[in-house]
């Protein structure tokens, strides 16, 4: 089972927290605000109310054996700088940091976050991206080259075989998950029917992902 500390139980820090709980980590979820520790508490492993940027407090928590950090005190430039050094000087391998701006993202880069987040801006982009493209249903952008989008399988794939719809050579892309209703078929093969519905994981270049997108919408 893998162990993460989130620090900061804003919005953004709550919903990792009890994110990670329900996909079965252990998550010890730290605030200095009483209620939002309260609030919380019914959805994670551990709640403490504790000021992170309390360094012997901190550190007295025992973190060595965790897999990673959240560090969301996106408005709190300095207190968020601080606890990201914090985390890097215990030595946890994965350090994950809200920011608030392009400016603090580059600070807590330097002092050792490993991953920068943007929640609001992310999430404006999803939307904005899901008005334009109302056939991917998310996206995961996995560098500038290549992401990955989630789609409904659509009318025309009913009853066809992914060998059938040949979206490898097609289009340059690979179907890396199939669900049909709660069933999850995480190893597709070339024989395996869609039917309308299904919701597919697909992996691709940008480029291609875009030939693919357009012509689903024809």
């Amino acid at each position: 089972m893998k162990k993460f500390v989130v620090i900061g139980l804003g919005k953004f820090g709550a919903s990792v927290s009890a994110s990670l709980f329900e996909l079965g980590c252990e998550v010890l979820a730290i605030d200095r605000n009483k209620d939002k520790v309260e609030l919380i508490m019914d959805r994670v492993t551990q709640a403490v109310r504790l000021d992170a940027t309390d360094e012997v407090a901190v550190k007295q928590l025992d973190l060595s054996g965790f897999d990673g950090a959240v560090v969301a005190m996106g408005e709190n430039i300095a207190g968020s700088i601080f606890v990201t050094l914090l985390m890097k000087e215990i030595g946890l391998p994965m350090i994950v940091a809200k920011a608030s701006n392009n400016l603090q993202a580059k600070v807590l880069s330097k002092v050792g976050a490993d991953r920068v987040v943007f929640p609001e801006k992310d999430m404006g982009t999803r939307i904005a991206k899901s008005l334009v493209f109302p056939g991917i249903l998310d996206y995961l952008d996995l560098s500038p080259e290549y992401m990955i989008i989630g789609v409904r399988a659509t009318k025309d794939m009913d009853g066809k075989s992914l060998a059938d719809m040949d979206f490898r050579n097609r289009y340059g892309v690979n179907v890396l998950l199939v669900r049909k209703g709660e069933e999850i078929n995480a190893t597709p093969r070339g024989s395996d029917i869609i039917n309308a519905g299904d919701f597919m994981i697909i992996i691709g270049k940008r480029k291609q992902i875009e030939t693919f997108r357009k012509e689903m919408e024809e």
